[in-house]
C-alpha cells in the first residue's frame, strides 16, 4: 500500500495520504484539514496534543486500521494510540463526500473532528493517572461506568463551540432510553430469579446504565457548555427526566461532573469514581438490584424493591 507523508504542517502534526485517491485528493483536503486544525488550536491551545498527532487519509480505511493493530468500526474517524503518538485515521472516500456537501454536513464533520481532540487530550491526561481498581470488584465497574459518562462530558462541553445548530444533542435518544430499560430490567430481573442467575442480569444491567449514563453526559456536557438547562430547552424533555428512574440523580451527576471539569486540569479518577458511586448504586437500585463488595472481592448483589418510578 502507498504511504506517501507531507512535510508536518506544525511541529507535533503530519498528514498521511494512503491509496491513490486520497493522493489524488490530497491538494485539496490538506489545507481543509490543516486549517481546521489550526482553528481548533488557536480557540484552544491546551487542546494541542502532548504527544505527536497524525492525520491518515485512506481510501481503505479499514486496511490502514488493521495495519495498526486496530479493528474497523466504521466511523468516519477513528482514533489509533500508540507509543509515538496517535493517529486520526480517516475514510477518504467518506471524508472528500462530507466535505463536497451541504454546509450542515460539513459543519458536523468540523464538530466530530474536534470532538476526537477533546477525547485525544482528555485521554493524554488520564493515561498519567497512577489509579486502579481490582478486575472484577465493584470499584471497578463503578469505575467503568463513571470514565464512560466522562469522557462523554468532557468532550461534548470542550467542544460545544462547534456544536451545529441543528444537534439534537441526544435526546430524543436519552428519552427512549429512559423508556425502554426499566421494563427491560424488570423482564431480566424476573428471569433471573427464576433460574437463579443473578450474574446475568447484573451484566446487562451494568450495560444498559453505562449506556445510559454516556447519554446522558453527552447531553449534560453541551447543556453546561451552552449555560442552558433542560427546562431552557422547552418542550416536553425535563418533565420526561424528572419523572423517570434518572431523575432523583440528573441534579447531582451533572453537579459532579461540573465539579470534575472546573478542577483546573488536576485529574482523579478515584475523585471521579467515588464521585458518582452513589448515583451507580442508586440507578441500580431503582431497576430492583442492590450492589456491594464481596468477600471474595467481586460484586455481592441481591434483589431488591426497585426505588422509584419505573416508566
Amino acid at each position: 500500500m502507498e504511504n506517501n507523508a507531507s512535510q508536518p504542517a506544525r511541529p507535533d502534526l503530519r498528514l498521511e495520504w494512503r491509496g491513490p485517491g486520497a493522493q489524488d485528493a490530497a491538494a485539496a483536503l490538506q489545507p481543509v484539514l490543516e486549517g481546521l486544525v489550526a482553528r481548533i488550536f488557536t480557540r484552544d491551545p491546551d487542546l494541542s496534543p502532548l504527544a505527536p498527532l497524525t492525520l491518515l487519509v485512506a481510501d481503505d480505511q479499514a486496511a490502514s486500521l488493521a495495519e495498526l493493530g486496530s479493528p474497523a468500526g466504521g466511523d468516519l474517524i477513528q482514533a489509533v494510540h500508540g507509543g509515538d503518538g496517535t493517529t486520526l485515521v480517516f475514510d477518504g472516500p467518506r471524508l472528500a463526500a462530507v466535505l463536497a456537501g451541504e454546509s450542515a454536513e460539513v459543519e458536523r464533520f468540523v464538530h466530530l473532528f474536534h470532538r476526537e481532540l477533546c477525547r485525544l487530550r482528555d485521554l493524554e491526561r488520564r493515561v498519567a493517572s497512577t489509579a486502579t481498581f481490582p478486575a472484577g470488584s465493584l470499584d471497578s465497574h463503578i469505575h467503568g461506568m463513571a470514565l464512560a459518562a466522562w469522557s462523554e462530558y468532557f468532550s461534548t462541553r470542550r467542544a460545544v463551540w462547534s456544536l451545529p445548530a441543528d444537534s439534537q444533542l441526544l435526546l430524543p435518544h436519552l428519552a427512549d432510553l429512559l423508556t425502554a430499560i426499566p421494563p427491560a430490567a424488570a423482564e431480566d430481573l424476573t428471569l433471573a430469579m427464576a433460574s437463579g442467575d443473578l450474574e446475568q442480569v447484573f451484566a446487562k444491567t451494568l450495560g444498559r446504565l453505562t449506556h445510559l449514563l454516556q447519554t446522558a453526559a453527552h447531553a449534560m456536557g453541551y447543556l453546561a457548555g451552552l449555560e442552558l438547562t433542560l427546562d431552557q430547552l422547552g418542550g416536553d424533555m425535563a418533565g420526561r427526566v424528572a419523572s423517570s428512574f434518572l431523575g432523583p440523580r440528573w441534579a447531582r451527576l451533572a453537579r459532579m461532573l461540573d465539579v470534575l471539569f472546573g478542577s483546573a486540569g488536576v485529574w482523579d479518577e478515584v475523585f471521579l469514581s467515588n464521585a458518582l458511586r452513589p448515583d451507580v448504586l442508586a440507578l441500580f437500585a431503582s431497576l430492583g438490584l442492590s450492589l456491594g463488595e464481596a468477600e471474595d472481592g467481586g460484586v455481592w448483589l441481591e434483589p431488591a424493591p426497585p426505588v422509584g418510578a419505573l416508566h
